[in-house]
């Protein structure tokens, strides 16, 4: 099974990922995930809806805070993402994601969790990815 490509969102609205040299990819890469946002530019690219669409992760992470929990829900493409289609866009608390240090440890915990649950779902649908 290939690694399960991975969002880690840090704003819904606009749409701010993660991308290539930040400590959000080092989390997905140690817990088994690959980074849906490295084709990006940047440390921290703005994607549109259709970016994020044609990204297609199989799961999103959302760095959980006063405002950012949700993406807009007059967008009906979402459907088209499989993250969403498969209910795999998961809120981890921003206090814990957002911000290097020891508490690094508890969200590397629960990255390695939600992937690992992915990958269970994604085997009992027989899903070759």
């Amino acid at each position: 099974m290939e690694k399960p490509s991975v969002l880690f969102v840090v704003s819904t609205t606009p749409i701010i990922a993660a991308g290539v040299g930040t400590f959000m990819e080092e989390l997905v890469r140690f817990a088994g995930g690959r980074n849906a946002a490295a084709r990006f530019s940047g440390r921290y690219p703005r994607l549109s809806v259709e970016a994020l669409v044609a990204a297609r992760p199989d799961v999103i992470f959302v760095a959980g805070m006063a405002g950012v929990e949700r993406f807009p829900p007059e967008v009906t493409r979402w459907k088209e993402v499989p993250a969403f289609r498969d209910g795999a866009v998961i809120t981890l608390d921003g206090d814990i994601v957002t911000r290097p240090g020891p508490r690094l440890v508890t969200a590397l915990e629960r990255v390695s969790a939600a992937l690992a649950d992915w990958r269970t779902k994604a085997a009992g649908a027989g899903e070759k990815r």
